[in-house]
């Protein structure tokens, strides 16, 4: 890899940063992968040094990134559907970055010095060098991973604020520039769990984790969420298509973004102020790619990452705050785009906080159906995480499955039923 990189590749990331004359000094490469870190693609530290001149003097310059490839196991390719992945991450980085960039001057994504994904003959047998992507290290910046694993009310605020934004540019996108939205962004992107052809161990690591929540659950004593846990319990039969469905009716909504898809505390950085406060935050891993309403990617966070005092008495100042940040940013852009004649400017409607929120309703079961997958795992220790990596890659073995069961233990369990309930008793999603 190192020699791949030294000749392919970096030509291409000085071009990027217009730097042609130049002498490389410095080269550093190094594996950052751990056994709970980098599961389905290799991560390693790059440091670069160059010498360029300016005004005739010689001046070192200095570039911290970060390496991102596929990881040379046929197993974990096929498990976590590398070939989608990389696809859709490069995507991102190569076509939807520089149109949405032009929209704003805000830094909404890292620095992507380099992004290729090669066409290959087997989706199940490639090399490391068939997907790179290189960013830069935000952690120069002073951005980290919240030390939290689950995160309270600043936290979730930054997080969805940074949302809002992110959100903000596919509204505008496909509203003022719509054959550009659909011909260059949404034709290449690729759904990589719930369709007929992708996903199929995590659809089923996912609805063996559901299982969880009716072996355990007992809400006979109220009528309306025990009737609701019956009515999932039913869709887990098929639950590609009950996912699936729900993902193509959100689609039409008009409130129908580029989600994330896995908008996690693990894929957020956040910059804290002077008082170790979350001041902003960025995201990062764009593999899980889809079209769909803002409240696919809403209801995952706050599902997946939401402390239980977020989740039930805060959720509706919560979105206010992503619905602030989504309109003040849609604001900014429908100035510019006005200044630039743009005809659809003036017609476009700002989305109302009542409308994200009936979306919220309508197709937050999403994220439910996350959250009482992966909470309990959240809550688990190191030694039971390191289990389940070691146990996955035979997902269908009674070993991976009592561990999924036991993972996090009576806390777990217990956090994912009063999830639930939380939900449907105070209205804030329809199971259907």
């Amino acid at each position: 890899m190192e020699e791949y990189i030294r000749v392919e590749v970096l030509p291409d990331i000085f071009t990027y940063y217009e730097k042609t004359d130049y002498k490389l000094v410095n080269f550093e490469l190094q594996s950052l992968e751990s056994d709970l870190h980098g599961f389905s693609s290799n991560l390693l530290d790059l440091n670069l040094s160059i010498l360029v001149k300016k005004d005739g003097i010689l001046a070192e310059e200095a570039y911290s990134l970060l390496v991102k490839c596929i990881k040379d196991d046929c197993i974990r390719q096929k498990l976590m559907e590398s070939w989608t992945q990389f696809s859709n991450e490069t995507q991102l980085y190569r076509t939807i970055c520089p149109i949405f960039k032009k929209l704003i001057d805000f830094k909404l994504f890292p620095d992507c010095p380099y992004a290729v994904f090669k066409k290959v003959t087997s989706k199940e047998n490639m090399a490391p060098t068939d997907g790179i992507v290189i960013l830069e290290n935000l952690t120069k910046e002073g951005y980290k991973l919240a030390q939290q694993k689950i995160l309270d009310m600043g936290h979730c605020v930054s997080a969805l604020e940074h949302l809002g934004r992110w959100h903000a540019l596919s509204l505008i996108s496909k509203e003022l520039h719509p054959e550009q939205f659909n011909d260059q962004i949404l034709t290449g992107l690729k759904e990589c769990t719930w369709t007929e052809k992708s996903g199929a161990t995590v659809r089923q690591i996912i609805a063996m984790c559901v299982t969880r929540l009716f072996n355990n659950a007992k809400y006979e004593e109220n009528p309306q969420t025990y009737k609701a846990m019956k009515i999932l319990e039913r869709h887990t039969e098929n639950m590609r298509e009950y996912m699936e469905t729900l993902i193509a009716r959100s689609s039409k909504s008009k409130l129908s973004v580029i989600c994330h898809g896995d908008y996690c505390r693990n894929n957020i950085l956040f910059k804290y102020d002077e008082n170790e406060r979350p001041a902003s935050a960025i995201a990062i891993d764009y593999q899980y790619l889809r079209f769909g309403s803002v409240a696919l990617d809403l209801s995952y966070f706050i599902y997946m990452n939401a402390d239980k005092e977020v989740r039930e008495n805060s959720l509706t100042e919560l979105i206010k705050k992503y619905h602030a940040s989504l309109v003040s940013t849609m604001k900014e852009v429908l100035i510019s785009e006005t200044k630039r004649n743009n005809p659809n400017a003036k017609s476009l409607v700002l989305p109302s906080l009542d409308s994200i929120l009936e979306d919220f309703r309508q197709f937050g079961v999403f994220g439910l159906i996350y959250g009482i997958s992966f909470m309990p795992s959240t809550m688990g220790t190191e030694e039971e995480m390191k289990q389940l990596v070691e146990l996955i890659t035979n997902p269908k073995g009674t070993e991976f499955r009592n561990a999924i069961y036991s993972v996090g233990g009576d806390a777990g369990t217990n956090t994912i039923i009063q999830m639930f309930e939380t939900a449907v008793t105070l209205d804030q999603v329809i199971i259907e």
